[in-house]
């Protein structure tokens, strides 16, 4: 999907929340909502994309993570979700403006790919202004035997 031309501007925080980067302590809740993880090489996997890349969460009112988004190792925005009892609230706009803003001013491009069936991400980033581009992206996944 095309990013939008500007991302929303910071927005002002519903009560409680924080935005901070997604820390290492973050990912076994990121790892277990996560369609693909569950098990250690997705555990790993995502330690190493909050260890090496940006990423942008809202801590709850308990310094736990309730939305996140990160970048994967292609600098393509992904891995966003927003916790079910959050959702609603234009969060994932929030997480994405901010990992938008700091990969714009690194020179990264910003795009994005949602699964076809996930019609909520589609809306919520439509929300924020992504717009979808036709064509097909390949992606080149290795896996060890």
């Amino acid at each position: 999907m095309q990013p939008p031309h500007a991302f929303p501007p910071h927005c002002r925080l519903p009560p409680g929340l924080r935005l901070s980067p997604v820390s290492p302590s973050h990912v076994p809740l990121l790892n277990a909502t996560w369609a693909f993880g569950g098990n250690a090489r997705s555990r790993r996997f995502l330690l190493g994309l909050v260890q090496t890349l940006p990423s942008a969460c809202l801590l709850g009112p308990r310094g736990r993570p309730v939305s996140w988004s990160l970048v994967d190792p292609l600098g393509c925005l992904s891995h966003g979700y927003t916790l079910p009892a959050w959702r609603g609230q234009g969060l994932t706009g929030v997480t994405l403006g901010a990992l938008g803003r700091q990969l714009h001013a690194r020179g990264f491009p910003i795009y994005l790919g949602v699964l076809p069936q996930n019609t909520s991400s589609q809306r919520a980033v439509r929300a924020v202004g992504f717009q979808p581009q036709p064509g097909t992206f390949y992606t080149l996944v290795v896996t060890s035997q």
